[in-house]
Order: structure tokens, then C-alpha cells, then sequence
């Protein structure tokens, strides 16, 4: 079993032992150290970009208008003559019920599911689900969520690099 530095103290723990470590370290946010972490898309004209409030493993600290419990959510930027102001896009975009699941090496998976009601591309009635790939980054001491893309299945996808999955000892590159 792979053993993972997530203490920074150099103490490797297996992966189901240290999912609180991992908790802990992300559990700082680029909102504030009481806040929520955020990703930003902000491709195209400002009324198109998106703001993903994230939390990891758990609900979202108090954001308004987002549901309560839930682990991600979508704001939308709306022009108020001349002035952009955020507004809930999507209230549910998964609630985090189960811990990382080890995808490839250095890598982990969070899903977060059964958001809110969504349409797929080709009219299946589903939930949104949230994909946060965890990817393991020794120069990115926390690092910060960034928002991948959406897919036609109602699915949202993230990429976060930091230290905090990275491999430790001799069973790293195993």
C-alpha cells in the first residue's frame, strides 16, 4: 500500500488513515481561513464567467443562496448597470458523502453527488456531480482548485495540485 506524506511532518500513513490529514490541510481556504475554497472560469465576457465555491469533504461554510450541506456550488456574474455582482447559478453541485478513492498513481478522486436536477445533452433527466482530481504536486504546498470542464452528462471537473496526496518513501513510485 502506498503511504502518503500528509502530515508534513514526514509520518507516512496509509491512505484510509490519513484522509483527515488531508482534510486538514485543504481545510484552509483561499476565502479566508474560515472560507471556502474557489475556482475561478473566466473565459469569455465577463457575464460568462463562473465562480465554483469548493469545500473538501465536507458542506460549504455559509455561502448565500447555495444549499445547505452541500459541498460545491456555482455563481454566476450579472451587469446591474455597469456593476457585475455574483448570483447562485447552481445552489447543489454534489454533497460530499464519501472520502478519496485512488485513481491512478498520485492521483485521488473526490466525487461529490446528487446535486442539483440536470438535463444531459441528450434529455436524460440525472444530478449534477462534482470531480475533483487531486493531483500529486511537490512544488504546490496546498495549491488551488482549478476548473477543468463541464461534460454533456452533467458532470463537473476540477484539477488541484498540491503536496498534500503526494507519495512519501520508497513505495512513492511503486
Amino acid at each position: 500500500m502506498k503511504q502518503y506524506d500528509l502530515s508534513r511532518g514526514g509520518v507516512s500513513l496509509p491512505l484510509a488513515l490519513a484522509w483527515a490529514q488531508i482534510q486538514f490541510s485543504l481545510a484552509k481556504s483561499e476565502d479566508g481561513p474560515d472560507g471556502n475554497w474557489y475556482a475561478l472560469d473566466s473565459a469569455g465576457e465577463h457575464n460568462m464567467w463562473r465562480k465554483y465555491y469548493i469545500n473538501v469533504c465536507r458542506p460549504l461554510r455559509p455561502v448565500p443562496c447555495c444549499d445547505g450541506y452541500v459541498a460545491t456550488c456555482q455563481m454566476r456574474y450579472e451587469n446591474c448597470q455597469g456593476v457585475f455582482t455574483k448570483v447562485v447559478s447552481i445552489s447543489n453541485f454534489g454533497m460530499a458523502t464519501m472520502g478519496p478513492a485512488v485513481e491512478v498513481s498520485d492521483t485521488l478522486l473526490l466525487e461529490y453527488l446528487n446535486g442539483s436536477a440536470c438535463t444531459t445533452s441528450d434529455g436524460v433527466q440525472t444530478t449534477y456531480i462534482t470531480r475533483i482530481h487531486l493531483a500529486c504536486s511537490r512544488s504546490s504546498l496546498d495549491g488551488i482548485p482549478e476548473f477543468s470542464h463541464e461534460t454533456a452528462d452533467c458532470q463537473y471537473l476540477f484539477s488541484w495540485y498540491t503536496s498534500a496526496v503526494c507519495p512519501l518513501g520508497p513505495q512513492a513510485h511503486q
